[in-house]
C-alpha cells in the first residue's frame, strides 16, 4: 500500500516539532530544573523508546505507517514531544518557592552570559542556574544574588526566580 507524500508529511511535522521543541525546552527550561544534565538526557531517551511498547498493530498500523518510520516518529516526534510536555509542566506548576541570598564571589563574562560563582559552592552543579544574560548590566555591580527555588509538580526541583541584588 503506496501513499502521498501529502498524506505522510504529518509525520515529517511532528518529527521536526519534537527535535526543535525539545532543543529548545533543555536550553530554556533545562538548565533551570535542578536535575543533573545526565539524568534529563537519561530520561529524554527513556521517553523515545517506552512508547515503541504499545503494539504496532493498534497505532500505526491504522495510520498506514511502516515499522521502521514508527520506531522513527516515536523516537524523533513523539517521545521528545512528551518529555518537553513533562518538563515544561514540571517548570510552571510548582510548590511554594522558598528564597536564599548567596554572596557572589566572583564572575566571568562570555560574550552570551556572565556566570557568577556563589559562596560555599551553592548551585556549582547546575551552571544554569547561576548564568545570567549578557545584557545585565546590574551584573558588574552586583554583590549577591537570590535565587528562589521550588519543588515541580513531577517531583524534581525548579529555579523559579533569580534576582541580582545591588548595594
Amino acid at each position: 500500500q503506496h501513499r502521498r507524500a501529502e498524506d505522510r508529511m504529518w509525520h515529517d511535522y511532528i518529527m521536526a516539532l519534537g527535535m526543535i521543541g525539545t532543543l529548545a525546552a533543555l536550553l530554556l527550561v533545562g538548565k533551570l530544573t535542578l536535575v543533573p544534565l545526565s539524568t534529563l538526557l537519561r530520561t529524554l531517551a527513556l521517553c523515545c523508546v517506552v512508547l515503541l511498547l504499545i503494539p504496532f498493530r493498534f497505532t500505526a498500523y491504522r495510520w498506514g505507517m511502516e515499522r521502521f518510520e514508527w520506531i522513527l516518529f516515536n523516537v524523533l516526534g513523539l517521545g521528545p514531544i512528551v518529555f518537553s510536555g513533562a518538563l515544561l509542566l514540571n517548570f510552571f506548576w510548582y510548590q511554594e518557592p522558598m528564597c536564599r541570598t548567596h554572596a557572589i564571589l566572583r564572575s566571568t563574562q562570555t560574550a552570551l552570559f556572565y556566570s557568577v560563582e556563589l559562596e560555599g559552592d551553592a548551585f556549582a552543579a547546575f551552571p544554569g542556574a547561576r548564568e545570567f544574560g549578557a545584557s545585565e548590566g546590574k551584573l558588574i555591580r552586583a554583590k549577591a544574588v537570590s535565587l528562589c527555588t521550588a519543588r515541580g509538580i513531577l517531583g524534581a526541583d525548579v529555579v523559579v526566580r533569580r534576582d541580582l541584588l545591588v548595594p
